[in-house]
C-alpha cells in the first residue's frame, strides 16, 4: 500500500485534511458558495490561526460555544475580513459593495450571518469529528489484525 499522501501535501496539512473535507462540502455537509476545497486548503496552509481553528473544530471535547466562535472567525478569514472584523459587519460591507456596483445582487456570494455560521460550524465539526473517530477505529482495527495502516 502506498503511503505517500502525507508526504505529498505535507505532514502539517495532512492533520487538517478531514476538517477541510467536512468544512468545504462532503456527503454530510454542504459546501459554502465559492469556498471550495482548494480555497480552504490554500488558506489553511498560509494561516496559523485557521490551523488552530481546524484543531479546535476537530476536538470532540470542544464546547458548542467554542466551535461556533471558531466557525465565525473562519468565515471572516474566508471572506477576506480582518482579525478585528465581525462577520455581520463584513456581511454588511460586502452587501454595500455589491449594491454600489449597480449589478444584480447575488445573496449567495455574501458571508453567512453569525448565527448561520455558528450552526453550520457545529454541524460541520460534528461531521469532522465523526470522520476522524471512524478513521481511527479503522486504523486501529487494521493494526490489531496485523494489517499495514
Amino acid at each position: 500500500m502506498d503511503h505517500t499522501g502525507p508526504n505529498k501535501i505535507g505532514e502539517a496539512l495532512s492533520l487538517h485534511i478531514l476538517f477541510i473535507h467536512a468544512w468545504s462540502g462532503c456527503d454530510t455537509t454542504s459546501a459554502t458558495f465559492g469556498q471550495g476545497k482548494a480555497t480552504l486548503l490554500k488558506k489553511i496552509k498560509d494561516s496559523q490561526e485557521i490551523q488552530q481553528i481546524s484543531c479546535l473544530m476537530s476536538d470532540s471535547k470542544a464546547t458548542k460555544e467554542e466551535i461556533g466562535s471558531a466557525g465565525i472567525r473562519l468565515f471572516v478569514h474566508l471572506y477576506g475580513g480582518k482579525l478585528t472584523d465581525s462577520l455581520n459587519r463584513l456581511r454588511y460591507a460586502k452587501f454595500m459593495e455589491m449594491a454600489s456596483c449597480g449589478k444584480t445582487l447575488e445573496p449567495e456570494r455574501l458571508p453567512p450571518t453569525e448565527r448561520e455560521s455558528s450552526i453550520l460550524s457545529q454541524f460541520t465539526s460534528s461531521s469532522s469529528t465523526h470522520c476522524m473517530e471512524r478513521a481511527f477505529k479503522c486504523s486501529a482495527g487494521s493494526f490489531a489484525m496485523g494489517l499495514e495502516t
